[in-house]
Formats: structure tokens, C-alpha cells, sequence
């Protein structure tokens, strides 16, 4: 039970960070003030949808480990491709 307890605590810092980050990067790195927000919330729901469809065919523990392995190096590139991007320069350092 307390194993449980501090997972959900860990993954909910994880996420409300990583929605953080996106977050800021669509507030300042855009200059339309709505457009950046619609596509990722357009994406993330599309993503859950995707994800959870099929998750919904799979049935035995070996199917679970290739599902869970590849959602996991999914979210690792998308990381990591989170952290190559091309952020603008801030006009006043220039």
C-alpha cells in the first residue's frame, strides 16, 4: 500500500512537470496565444485515444511487457525530442 502511495505521488510530480514544461514552451515560444494550446490538448487527447484502443487488445502478461516497452520508448523520444527544440532568442539579449 505505501509502495502504491509514493508511485502516484512520483508520477504525479512527473506529469505536472512535464505539463509544465509543454506548457511553457507553448506560451512562450508561439505567438498566436490559442493556436499552440488547441493542438496540443487536439494531440494529447488523439494520443489517449490511440493508447488506450490498443491497450484494449491486449490480453497476456508478454503483450502487456511489448505494450508497456514500447509506450515507454515512445515517451523517452518524445523527451528527448522535447529538449533538442529550437527555442527563439530572446530579443533583448540581441
Amino acid at each position: 500500500m505505501v509502495f502504491a502511495c509514493a508511485l502516484c505521488f512520483v508520477w504525479g510530480i512527473q506529469d505536472s512537470g512535464v505539463n509544465n514544461y509543454i506548457w511553457c514552451v507553448c506560451g512562450f515560444e508561439f505567438n498566436h496565444p490559442n493556436r499552440p494550446f488547441a493542438i496540443f490538448f487536439f494531440i494529447q487527447s488523439l494520443s489517449c485515444f490511440a493508447a488506450l484502443n490498443v491497450e484494449s487488445f491486449v490480453k497476456t502478461q508478454n503483450e502487456y511487457l511489448i505494450y508497456y516497452g514500447v509506450a515507454g520508448l515512445f515517451g523517452i523520444l518524445a523527451w528527448v525530442t522535447m529538449f533538442t527544440f529550437d527555442f527563439k532568442l530572446d530579443p533583448k539579449k540581441d
